[in-house]
């Protein structure tokens, strides 16, 4: 699932404040090159993507990435760009784990 993001503004003389879909979607594709894959990825199907491990995403993630610490806080930020939690999600990817979440 693909948003249209603004440009990114300029906050300071090379600084540049990026927006919440936009981080979004570069850490979802870049995971494996950030070496995340294991805790959250896109869905095969490239319109959702799974977390596999809240706890390891909410301490290594969000405060790296969203200057966030918790996971309450980042779901609010979901749910305002219309994302929805799945709860029977299909296809899951092989490497997945009891605990998941997919939006």
């Amino acid at each position: 699932m693909m948003y249209k993001t603004q440009t990114p503004k300029k906050t300071g003389a090379n600084s540049v404040r990026t927006n919440f879909p936009f981080r979004l979607h570069y850490l979802l594709s870049q995971a494996k090159q950030l070496g995340v894959d294991d805790t959250l990825e896109w869905h095969p199907s490239g319109e959702k993507f799974v977390i596999y491990n809240q706890e390891k995403f909410t301490t290594k993630i969000l405060p790296n990435v969203f200057k966030q610490t918790k996971f309450a806080s980042f779901r609010r930020q979901l749910n305002a760009y219309g994302f929805e939690r799945e709860t029977k999600p299909n296809n899951l990817p092989t490497n997945s784990e009891d605990s998941f979440m997919v939006y």
